[in-house]
């Protein structure tokens, strides 16, 4: 019976027959289809391949796609199918590994592309347009995390348009998601109003399908996002306590959405970032016991996955934001000590995530961030050789950034300015004059080409008159005025005094 079954290409019962020797049985009994599912191996082989970082192979997998597209057009149901797994390989899967967004990008685009086809085909089958929104949204945001950020808002307004006249429940729902997604995108391109406006489109196209069926999570989980955009908006607008009281409204109702449905895993993530930004609206607000509250609750949520941050990069994103939030909070209440230990282990994970995607800005901005963070707790502990390196690479890291994500990423600059501003600072405390002088002369540069758009003449004024005051203290050729640089002149050779040790000179 055994022999039999291997002749007709069935699986065999003395030994279980393995994964791939089932997918090749499956292949021999089915050989008309066998091409078309030959898309979702290939979304198999991606995720394995983009986990040892071989994009040879991945773009291999990717011709094996493009082929079978072409023997899938007559198959629709069994295409349809083929496509549907391999949005949601990418959905699940790819967006958990250290995938880098290339690839990703390239997966989508066969979806995408074989989706478009079966729709011309079949004359605009609804499934394939709502699984062909729900690839798209994706594609948009995998393209923003390379700077593409054009092309992402593209990207959203086609899903918006394709969905906005299809009264069903579920192309109501699928324009609420990319209109949610809209809002959230152009949080990131630091669009607050425009941002709260779409995200309130969200809402409102959101509520009544989550009261029409309340035992339906996916339209609480967008009602809860589109919410918790709104949040972020407010307060990016200078009405922090506003947009804390929102967001913390949502964390209860997605809590309940979690009793709920307690294998929700969207739901889960969405409660984390909630505590997050919670927390870091409570830090800016001051409150940092309750912002110290919020970050320890997301640690825990986090901690009861049980999943390993090295298998879920999502995951780990999330997890380094809190933990670097932890660090803020033992600076602010001058633990330096272990917020430099919580810092340090958090720039060493960023560094980690930006060497398997070199190619994403938005990690350079995040390892900038916790950099800056890190230099400030080495000078509070007088530890300036360290805090001159990581300035530095918080220097490097924005600029390579900027150089990634395009022009759209001009406005960094600013932190550029920042960073080098206080390099300056760290220099005259090495008593380097000339290090600082160039210092300050960099943080005028970095900000030069927003001169006009943001009406920074005085600044830059004021900071290229510091210059002059420097190099007057430098003994060098300045056009300050002496009675601005003598001044300066006692300040530092005052405070110099006091770090040697001779408080008779300071006095």
């Amino acid at each position: 019976a055994e022999l039999q079954a291997l002749l007709h290409g069935e699986p065999i019962h003395s030994r279980p027959a393995s994964a791939w020797e089932k997918c090749w049985s499956c292949r021999r009994r089915h050989p008309a289809i066998s091409s078309t599912v030959t898309i979702v191996a290939a979304a198999h082989i991606a995720v394995a391949v983009i986990a040892v970082s071989s994009e040879r192979r991945v773009s291999s997998a990717l011709d094996e796609t493009t082929a079978a597209l072409g023997h899938a057009e007559t198959q629709r149901d069994v295409a349809f199918d083929a496509m549907s797994r391999l949005v949601h390989e990418v959905a699940v899967n790819l967006q958990k590994h250290e995938a880098s967004v290339e690839a990703r990008e390239q997966v989508l685009q066969s979806a995408i592309i074989g989706l478009k086809r079966i729709i011309e085909t079949n004359g605009g089958l609804r499934e394939a347009r709502l699984t062909l929104v729900e690839a798209r949204c994706m594609y948009a945001y995998i393209v923003s995390q390379l700077g593409r950020n054009q092309e992402a808002t593209d990207q959203y307004l086609a899903c918006i348009d394709l969905m906005k006249d299809d009264p069903t429940h579920e192309a109501q729902v699928e324009l609420a998601f990319a209109t949610s997604l809209l809002a959230q995108h152009y949080l990131r391109l630091a669009d607050p109003p425009r941002a709260q406006q779409t995200a309130e489109s969200a809402i409102e196209i959101t509520a009544p399908l989550a009261i029409a069926r309340p035992d339906e999570a996916r339209p609480r989980q967008i009602l809860v996002a589109a919410h918790h955009n709104r949040g972020n908006a407010i307060a990016s607008q200078g009405e922090p306590h506003q947009g804390l009281a929102e967001l913390k409204k949502e964390q209860q109702i997605v809590e309940e959405v979690l009793d709920q449905f307690p294998e929700q895993e969207r739901a889960s993530s969405q409660l984390i970032d909630l505590c997050i930004d919670i927390g870091l609206l409570e830090f800016q607000l001051e409150n940092v016991s309750a912002g110290e509250v919020a970050i320890d609750r997301a640690m825990q949520l986090i901690n009861e996955t049980g999943v390993q941050l090295e298998a879920d990069t999502q995951l780990a994103r999330q997890y380094l934001k809190a933990w670097r939030l932890s660090g803020v909070g033992r600076y602010s209440r001058m633990d330096y000590q272990n917020a430099i230990v919580l810092l340090e282990e958090t720039k060493t994970q960023f560094e980690r995530l930006t060497r398997g995607e070199p190619t994403r800005p938005g990690f350079r901005l995040r390892l900038a961030v916790c950099c800056a963070d890190l230099a400030r707790s080495y000078m509070a502990t007088g530890q300036i050789e360290r805090a001159v390196a990581t300035t530095q690479t918080e220097i490097d890291a924005l600029w390579k950034g900027m150089e990634l994500g395009g022009e759209e990423y001009n406005v960094q600059r600013y932190a550029v300015m920042q960073a080098e501003l206080r390099m300056a600072d760290l220099q005259l405390r090495r008593r380097h004059l000339d290090l600082s002088i160039v210092a300050t002369q960099n943080s005028a540069k970095a900000v030069k080409p927003l001169e006009e758009e943001f009406g920074l003449q005085n600044m830059l004024a004021m900071i290229g008159y510091q210059v002059e005051v420097l190099k007057g203290l430098n003994e060098e050729p300045s056009d300050a005025a002496p009675e601005d640089v003598e001044p300066s002149r006692r300040s530092f050779q005052s405070w110099r005094a006091l770090r040697d040790g001779d408080r008779s000179k300071f006095d």
